[in-house]
């Protein structure tokens, strides 16, 4: 808020409004795209697997170490618990990791064979080759 000029908020406020209620009632949403700075929701689905299989590795080791740490101090075993349980924890997020990135790897296929296809049976020869080089990330 402006001390000197209070006005001047309120007539900025008002053309936001204005603006505001001009969008909605034009019902158009607005994407962003890579032409005008917009992110690739690719590049964002990736990351958010990825800090997802991160987080669950993490999570996985860091509990398999705690749990056996817990054993060895009710057991008086230190430090063999703590190292086994980390290690098997540590295989088993691994294990984790790898059926996610298997399922992901299937999707990703099949929606490309199915964008294929599809671009094939629509389009001419030479849109089906552009499609399949846009798959296999030849395009420029």
């Amino acid at each position: 808020m402006n001390p000197e000029n209070p006005d001047a908020d309120r007539v900025a406020a008002n053309g936001l409004d204005d603006r505001i209620a001009k969008a909605r009632a034009s019902g158009e949403r607005h994407r962003p795209s890579l032409d005008d700075g917009g992110d690739d929701p690719g590049i964002e689905s990736a990351m958010s697997f990825g800090m997802r299989a991160g987080a669950q590795f993490v999570s996985a080791v860091v509990l398999g170490g705690g749990l056996g740490w817990a054993i060895d101090r009710w057991l008086g075993t230190r430090p063999f618990g703590m190292l086994i349980l980390m290690v098997l924890s540590f295989i088993a997020a691994m294990a984790n990791v790898w059926r996610s990135m298997s399922k992901a790897v299937d999707v990703a296929t099949e929606t490309a064979l199915a964008a294929e296809k599809s671009g094939a049976a629509e389009k001419s020869a030479a849109s089906g080759d552009r499609v399949t080089e846009e798959i296999d990330g030849k395009s420029s």
